[in-house]
């Protein structure tokens, strides 16, 4: 029996065994959700010719567990989306996302932390939203770990450390591969006696990336400071550098031959928010060596994305995302396939939360993609609508 099929019988056994009226338990709650939406593509594989188009169905059933008390936050989720299409049925899928955080705080001063997750995802666009770079239409397998902690000396004084494990294998013989392993320290501190409202932080950190023909290490240090600049307005800026070593792997000669490139970078990130009675919005910007998923390496990604909603009633709200994505590689740090490409997408859109559990939303996104290497240029528009719906068992 196909494993889709089993999480779907375990959601429903799950749904059916917990009594209609069942006693409450403080702190828990069992949320199945479910997800319907419709949209149409034109053009589906970010294509410059032969441009494919289709209507596209997708129904997601979810379920959240949740549990929270004075020391512990638990929430487990669990989602499958079928995906189908009109016409091109051959690119129907049945993708799931499954994740777990576990935060514990055993002391008013100490705290532990972790996450967990495993995604498996099929559609083309599937990365635009967060990296800017296309990706094929078959599978792809991700899995990650986060596991860290933190100890507060102060109201706005701590230490944080972390380690990262992400893996992603992709089913498309011409993607490659990658496992990531990441490590990173924090050191915040209260800067108030300087700046009114100010919160100073220093980062260090260390990453190893591993791809089927090169090996990446980078260390890095940033230092930057939050601002509250007023009740409305937040500001938080991160400035430093990154020293990435990158092995090249020769195996077509015989012992393999290694070549080593070496690069030092700025790495910046910045953040403006704003939060109003009705107004929300927030705007950030990012410099930084990230990997070039399917790509066989990493490349510098210069991005400025923003979000922003204005809230037309209680439960009417009207939103606008969008996004600019500069992806880059390097005789110093590139990939197997080589990159230069800059996406740009807007989506605006509206939302109406008929109840605190159901809410509907439609949208119209547009996405274009110019590609400096081959030069070309593609563009994709997408409306959608869709319907969401959640019961919590002991509300």
């Amino acid at each position: 029996m196909p494993l889709s099929i089993r999480i779907l019988i375990i959601f429903a056994c799950l749904v059916c065994l917990v009594p209609p009226d069942g006693a409450k338990a403080e702190g828990f709650n069992l949320v199945p959700n479910i997800a319907v939406r419709g949209e149409y593509n034109d053009n589906i594989f970010f294509s410059v010719q032969d441009q494919a188009s289709d209507f596209i169905t997708t129904v997601s059933p979810g379920l959240n567990i949740l549990e929270q008390t004075e020391r512990l936050d638990l929430e487990l989720t669990g989602r499958l989306d079928g995906i189908y299409y009109a016409d091109l049925s051959g690119l129907d899928a049945v993708d799931q996302s499954y994740s777990g955080h576990l935060g514990y705080q055993i002391t008013e001063r100490v705290g532990l932390v972790s996450d967990v997750g495993y995604i498996k995802d099929s559609r083309p666009d599937r990365d635009v939203l967060e990296t800017g770079l296309v990706q094929s239409a078959q599978p792809r397998k991700r899995a990650f770990f986060t596991a860290g902690g933190d100890y507060r000396t102060g109201e706005n004084t701590s230490n944080s450390l972390f380690y990262r494990y992400e893996k992603s294998e992709y089913s498309d013989e011409q993607l490659a591969d990658s496992q990531i392993h990441s490590v990173g320290f924090q050191h915040t501190w209260d800067a108030r006696r300087i700046f009114k409202e100010t919160v100073g932080h220093l980062d260090l950190g260390y990453a190893n990336a591993d791809f089927k023909t090169s090996r990446v290490e980078s260390v890095s240090a940033t230092m930057g400071a939050a601002w509250k600049t007023t009740e409305l307005w937040r500001l938080k800026v991160d400035l430093g550098a990154r020293y990435t070593v990158t092995d090249f792997f020769n195996f077509e000669v015989v012992p393999p031959e290694t070549d080593s490139k070496r690069d030092l970078s700025g790495v910046g990130k910045a953040t403006v928010e704003y939060r109003g009675a009705y107004t929300y919005a927030n705007l950030v910007f990012l410099h930084d060596l990230r990997e070039a998923r399917g790509r066989g390496g990493t490349a510098y990604r210069t991005e400025l994305t923003g979000w922003a909603g204005y809230r037309l009633s209680e439960r009417f709200r009207l939103t606008l995302s969008a996004g600019y994505f500069w992806n880059r590689s390097r005789p110093e740090t590139v990939s197997i396939v080589e990159v230069d490409t800059q996406t740009l997408r807007v989506r605006p859109g509206l939302r109406y939360e008929f109840t605190d559990d159901l809410a509907a939303e439609a949208g119209y996104n547009y996405t274009r993609v110019k590609d400096d290497i081959q030069q070309s240029t593609a563009a994709q528009n997408m409306v959608f609508a869709q319907i969401y719906w959640q019961w919590p068992i002991f509300d």
